[in-house]
């Protein structure tokens, strides 16, 4: 079992049981159900908006390191477009479709499509790094707890 898996369990396990859903037997509207709670939606939309926040300052570093000025409100409405037509099952990681979005949204916006080219290879690269960091700590850093406390 996997260094995530086995934290995860071990984070379902101080829950209570009645919070505890199991994926296997919950319906998606059990799931969703407890975003009709309002503390739960809000603390979703506040690490939601907060992502979206901490993307467009991300982008906004990369523009200023290819030495093109955008406003940060360009960004922080650019990508949460981008965002979700990266989730469409279009293609594997929206390798591939990914160059044309930037160049046409951004070029709204008076981008020029070299910048906009650049700027999407530079996020497909601080995504690699990102899942980089994170397979070699899931890969180097061991558990404080023994593996007889892995659940199977």
């Amino acid at each position: 079992m996997t260094l995530f898996a086995r934290r995860l369990a071990g984070r379902l396990r101080s829950f209570p049981e009645d919070e505890v859903v199991s994926v296997d037997d919950a319906s998606v509207a059990e799931l969703v159900g407890r975003l009709r709670r309002p503390a739960v939606f809000a603390k979703v939309l506040a690490v939601s908006m907060g992502i979206q926040v901490v993307a467009a300052v991300g982008n906004q570093i990369f523009f200023r390191a290819v030495g093109y000025e955008i406003p940060v409100l360009v960004n922080l409405l650019v990508l949460p477009v981008f965002f979700f037509l990266f989730l469409l099952a279009i293609s594997f990681g929206s390798l591939g479709i990914r160059e044309e979005p930037y160049i046409l949204i951004y070029g709204m916006f008076g981008v020029p499509a070299e910048v906009a080219l650049v700027m999407s290879f530079l996020n497909v690269g601080g995504l690699v790094l990102n899942y980089a960091i994170g397979a070699i700590l899931i890969y180097t850093v061991r558990p404080k707890w023994g593996e007889s406390d892995a659940v199977e």
